[in-house]
């Protein structure tokens, strides 16, 4: 369901912007007898003023510039538009109403995703340093390992899940593939350092990213944890204990 969602979030915000500002350029260049009438002279000098300026010689951009001309031009036509429609009744019809939905439509979409993608599937510093500075992150890899299994049996299969992700944390610290833990680096950046050490192909490091992607979809992303998860898990570390004991950093 919530990869649904974020599916039609992203439609949307390519959809509605298309939309917008089709509906805008529609309303910007369409006859108007309001805009049109040059017989109001604040408007009507402001449009001539408007096309002497880009009349003038200087203003003769090459043809790859001729886009960004035609796009102020209209810019400025709509200001004059917005300036001249003070003196005369507001008629709010579906084109002139339509963009300003779609651009708080937009803006919605934009701040939703911005709140709610990195507690999903991101890991900040913040969280981080609070994850690790959680009494059983200075417990040894064995002990959180234990305190995992009885987590299991209890059926916290998402608490078990997160103390094996940090025994995997510790173990690779303890060996020096991974600086210490107060540097509180991003999960993307502990992959990054383990595949270049072992490369990509490496049984070691494709446990590590499986544990470290399983914790975060499972931990941040708040998705339903079941007790094969933590059987899975358990097995990774397994085989980074034995692919990556006998090495050193």
């Amino acid at each position: 369901m919530r990869r649904i969602l974020i599916g039609l979030t992203l439609a949307a915000l390519i959809l509605i912007p298309v939309f917008t500002i089709k509906v805008a350029a529609k309303e910007v260049v369409s006859p108007n007898k309001n805009y049109d009438k040059i017989s109001s002279v604040p408007t009507g000098v402001l449009r001539h003023n408007i096309r002497m300026i880009l009349r003038d010689r200087r203003f003769n951009y090459p043809d790859h510039l001729k886009g960004l001309k035609r796009l102020w031009r209209q810019a400025l036509g709509w200001f004059a538009k917005m300036k001249s429609a003070k003196k005369a009744p507001v008629h709010w019809t579906w084109q002139r109403v339509l963009p300003w939905l779609g651009f708080a439509g937009l803006i919605t979409f934009i701040f939703l995703l911005v709140y709610s993608l990195p507690k999903m599937f991101a890991r900040s510093g913040k969280v981080k340093s609070i994850d690790e500075t959680h009494p059983s992150a200075a417990a040894s890899p064995r002990n959180l390992q234990f305190q995992a299994g009885i987590l299991a049996e209890q059926g916290q299969y998402r608490e078990a899940i997160r103390l094996l992700y940090l025994t995997g944390l510790d173990f690779l610290q303890k060996k020096h593939f991974l600086p210490d833990r107060s540097l509180h680096l991003s999960d993307k950046a502990n992959l990054q350092i383990i595949r270049t050490q072992f490369g990509s192909m490496h049984p070691g490091y494709g446990a590590f990213r499986e544990l470290v992607l399983v914790f975060q979809e499972k931990w941040y992303g708040l998705h339903n944890c079941q007790r094969e998860d933590y059987y899975r898990l358990t097995e990774n570390l397994k085989i980074m204990e034995a692919t990556m004991g006998n090495s050193h950093g």
